[in-house]
Parts: C-alpha cells; structure tokens; sequence
C-alpha cells in the first residue's frame, strides 16, 4: 500500500526548505573560484530550489501528471547551470535533493490503469536516469571551460616566459658586450698609465663613449618595458648599419679586425637586422676577452634571401677560458627564433662562429 500523499508531500516540502536554506547559506567553500568569471551565481541555485517547493505543492493541488512533469524538466535544466557553474560536490549534491524530492513524490502521484507498481519503478528509474543526464552535461560543459581556462593560462605563461628571455637576452648583449669592452680597456689603461699617459687617454676615452653606448641599451629596454607594447625606444634599435661602430669599439681593445662586407645597403627585416647585429657583436666580444691572437676576420653577406655571418679567430685561445656562459645560448636562441642556423666551435687552434639567418621577402 503506497504511503499517504500528504505525508509524501511534507518530506518533500522539508526537503526542498532545506534546499533553501543551504542556498542562502554563505557558504564559500562550495563555490567554484578558479573559473574566471568569478564566483558563481546563485540564480541557478535557488531556480532549482523554487521549482522543487512548486513541485511539492502541486502534489496537493494538481492531479495531472502534466505540470509535475514541467516542473521537473525545469528545475533538471537549472540543475545543468549549477553543475555547470558550481563545484563538483555543490551540484553534486544538488543533482542529490533533486532525486530525493521526485523520488518521494513519484509514488504520491495517482496512477491510471496497469500494475501501480511497475509504473512507479520504470518513473523512478527515468527521473533518475534524466538527472543524471543533466548533471553530466553541465559538469562536460564546466569541464570544457576549465580546460580552456587552463590552456588560455598556458598560453599566457608561455608569452611572458618568452617576454623574460627577450629581455633577459637583450640586456645579456648590451650588458655583457659593454662590460667586457670596459674591462679590456681598464686593464689597457693602468698597464700604460705611468709609461705611456696618451694610450692610457684614448683607452679611458673608450671607456667613456662604451659606457654611453650601454647607458643607451639599457634606457631602450627599459623604456620599452615601460610601455608594454615595444614601441618606445629612447635610441635607434642597432642593425648592420651600424657594424662601422661595433668593428671600431672592438678595435679599440687592440683587436685587430679584418671586415669583409657585401649588400649592406640591402634592407633588412627590423628582427633580423637586430639578429645580425647581435650574433656579431657577442662574437667579437668573445674574441676581444679569449683570444690570445689578437686578431680576427668578420666576413657579412646580405643576400636577397638570406644573411651569412662569420667570425674567424685564427687563435690561439687564452688559458683559463671559460668553457660555460650564455653568449652562445642567446646566439643560437636568435638563430632559432628566425629559423637559420648556427655553428659555433674550435677550428685550428682557434674559434669560429658561423650563422645563416633567412630574409622572409615578399
């Protein structure tokens, strides 16, 4: 004998009222706060709740199986907002008050012809099977963003990491180039200051116009830091245009540099000017702080579709040269950034370095 419909009906009242009153509960731990809308709303939420308490009380008023039906439908489709909005255990237990207030007011509901019992089984088992069904599809549809949330965080890592290198690059180039230039020229400098006052003159003047040229670098990338997009520049962006200068700072340590120049007035693509500049000037600044020759030949071709770079250091290398160092990391991180190639090693008893660098032209 089926339980009395009033008694079925206040069970679902008392559940749908404390449906309610989780629904108005602060409770913060249930919302789902790694999406990136923010916390979630309530809307869903209690949708579900008011169609649940209207469910209950047509158990008393209504006796077609019609609006319960509707009803039921609608508070499935809000419970798909929640699963897709909330946390997991949230519209988990959602989807949970859902089957308890159907599952108690399927067997208050009247029942036409054919065995009471069967009909009640196969109600239940479809109210069941469709909660489910709607539960599912909204946790795909929060499973779907999260993992595009995820991929778009990804992303962004990725871009500022390779923002990081750039600049790290850079700043390793002008830096380092710099310093290694002032260095040589000190040690020039006191070695001939008592013996030979002019050489020691020109060697602080090196140190001088060096230094500019590196405080020059440095306002470049810190102002292009400062405005987020690469477009300000407090100094020209160096290219192979200005290859005259860096051959002449590098002479200026006493390095002798033989230069051999082909297509310079060809125009360049703006990343693969700096490139080029780069390579060589992290080239020459190895040979002017580890060779021991003295001497070096600098070999640029700018071809229509490509630039062929080259720095000879006939040797020998100085002992105690360090074997670690990121010149030619950042050397070969330009190359393949770009696409060319690179060949950086011992030849004879000296060094050479070999870049190709492609030239994209429409």
């Amino acid at each position: 004998m089926a339980p009395p419909r009033t008694g079925r009906a206040a069970d679902a009242l008392a559940a749908a009222a404390v449906t309610v009153a989780l629904a108005a509960a602060p409770d913060e731990r249930a919302r789902d706060d790694t999406r990136p809308s923010g916390p979630p709303s309530r809307t869903p939420l209690l949708a579900v709740v008011v169609l649940l308490a209207v469910l209950a009380a047509s158990s008393f008023a209504v006796r077609s199986w019609a609006l319960p039906v509707v009803l039921l439908l609608g508070a499935e489709a809000a419970l798909v907002l929640v699963a897709a909005r909330w946390s997991r255990p949230a519209s988990a237990s959602t989807a949970v008050l859902v089957l308890v207030v159907a599952g108690l007011l399927i067997p208050a509901r009247p029942v036409s012809g054919g065995p009471q019992g069967d009909v009640l089984v196969l109600g239940e088992v479809v109210v069941a099977f469709s909660v489910l069904l709607a539960w599912t599809a909204g946790s795909s549809v929060r499973a779907r963003d999260a993992y595009r949330t995820a991929l778009q965080q990804q992303e962004t890592a990725a871009a500022v990491a390779a923002e990081r290198l750039r600049i790290a690059r850079e700043l390793h180039d002008v830096v380092a180039h710099s310093i290694g230039v002032i260095a040589i020229q000190a040690g020039v400098g006191s070695r001939v200051l008592d013996s030979r006052p002019e050489e020691a003159r020109k060697a602080l003047d090196a140190i001088e116009g060096t230094s500019r040229e590196a405080l020059r670098g440095l306002r470049r990338t810190l102002g292009t830091l400062r405005e987020g997009d690469g477009t300000a520049a407090y100094a020209p962006v160096p290219g192979l245009r200005d290859l005259a200068d860096l051959v002449g700072t590098a002479r200026s340590t006493g390095l002798g540099v033989e230069l051999e120049a082909h297509g310079l007035e060809q125009g360049l693509p703006a990343e693969v000017d700096l490139a080029a500049y780069r390579i060589l000037q992290e080239a020459l600044t190895n040979v002017a702080r580890h060779s021991g020759g003295g001497t070096c030949r600098v070999r640029v071709e700018v071809a229509l579709r490509r630039v062929l770079l080259e720095v000879r250091d006939p040797g020998p290398a100085l002992a105690g040269r360090e074997a670690g160092g990121y010149g030619l990391v950042g050397m070969q991180e330009r190359v393949s950034a770009l696409g060319g190639t690179l060949v950086a090693g011992p030849e004879g008893a000296g060094w050479c370095v070999r870049a190709e660098l492609p030239v994209g032209r429409p």
